[in-house]
């Protein structure tokens, strides 16, 4: 525990009324000793007892209020420190006496030595020098928040941008005011004038620093080039004025500069932003100094630009140097409460991570303190989960381990590498082996494929014996039955590893949305279902058994269990696209039953007995509308009673009342598919947010289309922070091993701000999931029956750097295969068949390498019949609600 938690917890003992300790806190009660007694009570006063919250039956379906954490300042409490004033020379910077201490221990030679004023970090220096100082101290975990912002503000007010910045604006003002002071009119200044005198040169000089900043950070190059001998050439012939600074200079001072003025300017456009997604990950440099990233990504846009942008741009807010401190899901709430608090809460609507220990507690303490954001797991890092079951399973160890030594040998021997290369392109065979990675995901998938490709290869030169490939060699001699048995090995490998391949391919991409990730679930289910299904596959029916358990554990985990049960589904049925669709069983027998009478009817001339001629309205899945319900009606009681939306929150009881009432009613139009949802049809072209938001501006379904709009506009991934991870690695060389925390983070932000973008696709689309076949990635073109498959219409999100040809590294270094999971046991079925009939075309075809025939994919079913206003002219009146009476947060409607 730091000393800042210390502090918190002194503080708390000299109230009356402490909060409620955090689950999982590990904290314990103390004695008058001081000492740790479990179980223990203090004496002398009988235990308070507890009031029941009216609400307290919605603790299941929401956050645990206990869980929340107070609003404190981290870092260190410091005191103020007597700071000697000298009467004559430069005015001190009083900024720098609260960042820094004497340092009378060190001091040596006629430099004074000083410290940072964090209490307990160790960082010191010789001199004050400005630059060197704000750099450490806007990083610094150990001093308080202000004193942080504060050294943030300063660095941003000198960066090489913000001189640039203002020297544009005085080079402009100047154009636009030609007379002197007097009055007297003179001759504009020409821009040659302005180019050669002294304010010019100034403004070259400010352009050239800001510009080699850029170069250096995009491109990854070493600062240490500003101190060779070809860069000072290089300038003395393109440009003898200009004096470039040295490394030293631009990498403790202007980079940090630079970052910090970013930072500035990515938190004043979130500041204008709402529905954002905040997500982190952890890692460590060369130098084992851990971190913690934190990003906030914009929200959708209802319009997607005509460059395919639909608004969604990541931004590496803060790398929260973990270095000391014990990496606890409080500490990282912690963190990222302080990047919120900077943006404001009301701003947020969601957070996702991976499902470590930490960072789902972490997680759970963030939705406990801010009601209003959705907990999401990371859907990539869980759809990776089941390959790594898969692969631990028994009944394939022994391809895996074949797989390996094989990757093993090819990594020793550059020589067979270079045959393997000559056969490949006799044989016309695109790339060769790749590696089983440690990050990227789905790596034993994308290995196995590569192998099966290279068979052809691999059996021409070990049977011609050009390479003999040692402990399976024998595995690669043509015709033999033990080459037979290895591709049927692979083959199963790969069947039912695949789907769950091509999902993440489809799922990391920034611009995915929550009800991609029931989709594509589903269809992973779909694709494992006919696999599993074929008798031609030659996989035990003990193993079929075993794989339906590890799809049915990770579906319960990610779709079934609190917090997150029925946020994917209700996101899924938020799209009219999807709301009727086939792919959910038991549908009302009456829906049909009326879609058939209305056709019978329009067939024969007669009219409805209704007025106006219309079918009574109904609900093609009850059952999955009530589910929806219930869970809208949670993220509904967080909106009104702990958000900023000014439409829905307010602590007034009748004004909730009425707010419940007129959801009800919207959702039971919308489910009905009733006024003024049937209307308002998607028009060719139209997102399902465009949609929603068009609806938002109708009173009689704004509640609901407030809802649809924040599930819509967050980013259900956390892939910004594995992007980020994958800079790190790229920047962080071998090479240089010596770089430290705080310039990898400057370099990286500068980097993506003014390269790295969200990458756009080539044109809108109006589909709720993008198809797998439509995606152009390798994985694509190594899995499609066609030789050449046409190019993709949108481009795969890259998440690592991408292995060179023939990049095979020693395939017995990657501990995680043989890691022993937990045994999920066994299943005669898939669970999600309860509700979702895997066997619809439409779910086979998202994940499908071809594109799929359109006669015979079966597109979602409309709804069971169009229905009329409910009563013209708008919606049902209101009932008015008793502002004595409790408000009733329970899900009741009748469909």
């Amino acid at each position: 525990m730091t000393a800042a938690a210390g502090g918190k917890v002194k503080a708390a003992k000299t109230q009356t009324k402490m909060r409620p300790e955090p689950r999982g806190s590990g904290r314990r009660k103390k004695d008058s000793a001081g000492k740790h007694k479990k179980g223990s009570k203090p004496a002398g006063k009988p235990a308070k007892k507890l009031r029941r919250d009216p609400l307290w039956c919605f603790g299941k379906l929401g956050p645990d209020p206990r869980d929340a954490i107070s609003n404190a300042s981290s870092g260190e409490e410091m005191s103020e420190v007597d700071v000697p004033r000298a009467k004559t020379g430069r005015p001190r910077d009083g900024l720098l006496d609260r960042l820094t201490r004497p340092d009378t221990e060190l001091e040596t030679g006629r430099l004074k030595r000083y410290r940072c004023a964090g209490t307990k970090c160790s960082w010191a220096c010789s001199g004050r020098t400005s630059g060197r100082i704000l750099r450490h101290a806007s990083r610094c975990m150990y001093l308080p928040t202000d004193l942080r912002d504060a050294a943030c503000q300063a660095s941003a007010e000198n960066a090489p941008g913000s001189q640039l910045a203002r020297l544009e604006a005085e080079a402009a003002s100047r154009e636009q005011t030609p007379g002197s002071q007097g009055g007297t009119s003179m001759e504009p200044r020409t821009q040659l004038r302005l180019s050669f005198d002294h304010s010019g040169r100034a403004l070259a000089t400010a352009k050239l620093h800001h510009i080699i900043v850029r170069l250096i950070c995009g491109n990854g190059i070493p600062p240490s080039v500003l101190d060779s001998e070809e860069w000072r050439e290089l300038w003395e012939v393109a440009n003898p004025r200009y004096k470039p600074v040295s490394s030293s200079t631009l990498a403790e001072t202007q980079i940090p500069q630079e970052a910090e003025r970013i930072r500035a300017l990515q938190i004043e456009l979130l500041k204008t932003k709402h529905n954002l997604t905040i997500t982190y990950d952890g890692g460590a440099n060369r130098r084992r100094e851990s971190y913690y990233t934190i990003h906030v990504t914009t929200p959708a846009e209802a319009v997607v630009r005509p460059d395919g942008d639909d608004g969604r741009r990541p931004f590496l807010i803060e790398a929260a140097a973990g270095l000391g401190f014990s990496h606890t899901g409080e500490w990282i709430a912690q963190q990222m409460l302080q990047v919120i608090r900077q943006i404001g809460e009301g701003r947020f609507a969601a957070v996702s991570s991976d499902s470590t220990g930490n960072t789902r507690t972490c997680r759970r303490f963030l939705c406990a303190t801010i009601r209003t954001i959705l907990d999401l797991r990371d859907p990539v890092h869980h759809s990776n989960l089941p390959i790594k079951n898969i692969c631990a399973l028994t009944f394939f160890d022994e391809v895996i381990s074949n797989l390996r030594r094989t990757l093993t040998f090819f990594a020793h021997s550059d020589e067979a590498v270079n045959v393997l290369f000559e056969a490949r392109v006799e044989l016309d065979i695109g790339r060769g082996l790749e590696s089983i990675g440690t990050t990227r995901f789905a790596t034993i998938t994308i290995s196995a494929v590569a192998m099966r490709r290279c068979l052809p290869a691999l059996r021409e030169i070990c049977t011609t014996k050009r390479v003999h490939v040692e402990e399976t060699n024998h595995l690669f001699m043509r015709n033999s039955p033990a080459s037979l048995t290895f591709e049927t090995q692979l083959n199963q490998l790969i069947a039912v590893t695949l789907p769950f391949a091509k999902a993440i391919t489809c799922l990391e991409s920034t611009h995915s949305t929550i009800a991609d990730v029931f989709l594509f679930w589903c269809a992973i289910g779909a694709s494992l279902k006919r696999v599993l299904s074929d008798m031609s596959s030659g996989i035990p029916g003990g193993v079929k058994s075993e794989i339906r358990a590890i799809f049915n554990t990770r579906w319960h985990e990610l779709f079934e269990e609190e917090p997150n049960k029925d946020v994917y589904l209700a996101a899924v049925y938020l799209d009219p696209d999807w709301r009727d669709s086939a792919i959910f069983k038991h549908p009302n027998p009456l829906a049909a039953e009326r879609k058939r009478k209305r056709s019978t009817a329009e067939a024969s001339g007669a009219q409805s007995s209704l007025p106006g001629g219309a079918c009574e309205p109904i609900v093609t899945h009850p059952d999955i509308a009530k589910r929806v319900g219930a869970r809208l009606m949670v993220i509904l009681k967080g909106e009104v009673e702990s958000g900023s939306h000014p439409l829905l929150r307010t602590d007034d009881r009748k004004a909730q009342g009425v707010i419940i009432d007129r959801f009800l009613m919207q959702f039971r139009a919308y489910a009905r598919n009733d006024y003024p949802f049937n209307s308002l049809a998607r028009e060719p072209g139209q997102s399902v947010l465009e949609w929603w938001t068009t609806l938002k501006k109708i009173h009689a379904s704004d509640v609901l289309a407030a809802i649809a709009i924040k599930m819509y506009a967050v980013v259900p991934n956390s892939m910004a922070d594995e992007r980020t991870a994958s800079t790190f690695t790229w920047l962080n060389s071998v090479s240089r091993n010596r770089q430290n925390l705080n310039s990898m983070v400057s370099q990286t932000q500068i980097r993506q701000y003014y390269r790295a973008r969200a990458k756009a696709r080539p044109h809108s689309d109006p589909k709720p999931s993008v198809r797998f076949f439509e995606i152009d990635s390798r994985l694509r073109d190594d899995t499609s029956a066609s030789k050449k498959p046409a190019k993709g219409k949108f481009k795969a999100t890259n998440t690592n750097l991408p292995a060179g040809d023939g990049d095979v590294d020693d395939g017995m270094m990657h501990p995680w295969l043989d890691d022993k999971l937990d045994h999920c046991g066994s299943a005669a079925m898939f669970d999600v068949e309860r509700y979702v009939d895997l066997d619809r075309s439409e779910l086979l075809g998202m994940l499908s390498s071809d594109p799929v025939d359109p006669e015979e994919e079966i597109e979602a079913h409309p709804a069971a019949g169009t229905s009329a206003p409910s009563r013209k002219g708008g919606p049902a009146s209101e009932p008015a609600k008793k502002s004595d009476e409790p408000v009733d947060w329970t899900f009741k409607l009748t469909l």
